[in-house]
């Protein structure tokens, strides 16, 4: 049980402000920073070709200065340990919003806390001016505890998963969809300022966008099935991103062409991005049975928080390699996730799985490869939810009237 937890801090930024190493000019207040200033501490293209030819020029001109300071006299050059940002544009982007919730009555009272959950119930009606009724709380905590006297609850954790091999499959699979998704969705959200020169603009455009891509995924969704869109909306995404690394090296840099090209690619990937972030979240909670969906969809979540980390350091820490690094990454993991896709079952216009048995019995899509059709017994005792069970109970009572 936990205590009352702050959800939820919301943080809208724009886009990455642009910086610059500090320099010991900075230190002195008397002095105004100008250009030509900042210039005699900038590394030149040669001096950058020489001693730091593996990151790119405009990485070493931002991470680099030059220094008088003997300890890097073979070089004159140093990595920057202090940096100032431009705050033309940023001075108010964070946004936080921070609400302070109590514990859910309902699942206090599932997990036998009943005197937590009335003082919150209390709460809560002081707060909404109602009165609360004690001897109907008394009431439902009694009807409550004959319920799990009748029907004890069984335990579906994450060994659920793991009772059988197309339960682990999907499960993997999953996980890994998941972590591809975030990788590429907010490594791609990242760079979202930088398709146009007012950061605000080029946030609005990208939002706009997403609402597009969730307006069409939900055209789609139901006519081509979940499967089909799926992997359609990635296998594309990896397809054009690969034409970034054309367009940038293959056009006049900073060119007319180059930036109508490059903003095309943008909001092309942004809108593949977005439309196969919300396939999966509805994809994967079809695939997981009632008895563990809630145990699935937080392991896939847990792994996709790795892909989200990775997807927005991946923009700093893989462009120093090759600037190109980043999105050839996103592409190509976006290939790779599709393959793995299509060993998955087609969910659309089917029954929701209630349990393991009913995910093995959906069984998978090899190649050359049919799934047998299981015999329909309980597996390992766990055939029939504790919700059927007291609805047919319940049934059966009212015929016997």
């Amino acid at each position: 049980m936990f205590p009352p937890i702050m959800v939820y801090t919301w943080s809208f930024t724009a886009a990455t402000p642009s910086f610059r190493c500090r320099t010991p000019m900075d230190d002195i207040s008397d002095v105004s920073i100008t250009d030509k200033i900042l210039q005699n501490y900038k590394p030149s293209k040669s001096q950058c070709d020489q001693y730091q030819k593996q990151i790119s020029l405009s990485e070493c001109q931002r991470c680099f200065q030059l220094t008088n300071e003997t300890y890097y006299s073979d070089t004159h050059m140093k990595p920057c340990t202090n940096f100032i940002f431009d705050r033309t544009y940023y001075q108010s982007t964070l946004v936080e919003e921070v609400y302070i919730l109590p514990e859910s009555p309902r699942w206090l009272i599932s997990k036998g806390h009943y005197n937590h959950a009335e003082r919150v119930l209390r709460r809560i009606a002081k707060t909404n001016g109602s009165f609360f009724d004690s001897m109907a709380y008394d009431d439902l905590i009694n009807e409550e505890k004959k319920r799990e006297a009748l029907y004890p609850k069984k335990s579906h954790g994450l060994r659920s998963l793991f009772q059988s091999k197309i339960m682990i499959i999907i499960a993997i699979n999953m996980s890994f969809q998941w972590f591809v998704q975030n990788l590429v969705f907010y490594g791609v959200s990242q760079n979202t300022g930088a398709w146009l020169t007012d950061p605000y603009i080029a946030f609005l455009a990208g939002a706009l966008v997403e609402i597009v891509a969730y307006f069409i995924v939900h055209l789609v969704l139901n006519r081509w099935g979940r499967k089909l869109a799926y992997c359609t909306f990635v296998l594309l995404f990896g397809f054009f991103s690969f034409f970034v690394v054309p367009i940038q090296m293959f056009t006049l840099k900073n060119s007319q062409e180059q930036y109508i090209l490059m903003f095309i690619i943008n909001v092309l990937l942004k809108f593949l991005a977005s439309g196969s972030y919300a396939i999966i979240y509805i994809y994967a909670n079809e695939l997981f049975p009632t008895q563990g969906r809630n145990t699935g969809i937080g392991l896939c979540s847990m792994v996709a928080r790795f892909g989200a980390i990775i997807g927005t350091l991946s923009n700093d820490l893989l462009a120093r390699v090759w600037i190109h690094f980043p999105i050839v990454v996103f592409g190509t993991t976006s290939l790779i996730a599709v393959v793995f896709a299509t060993i998955c079952p087609e969910t659309m216009n089917k029954p929701l799985p209630e349990t393991i048995h009913d995910v093995d019995r959906m069984g998978l899509t090899w190649p050359c490869w049919k799934p047998k059709t299981l015999i329909c017994e309980d597996m390992n005792g766990m055939a029939d939810s504790d919700e059927h069970v007291s609805l047919k109970n319940q049934l059966k009572e009212n015929d016997s009237f």
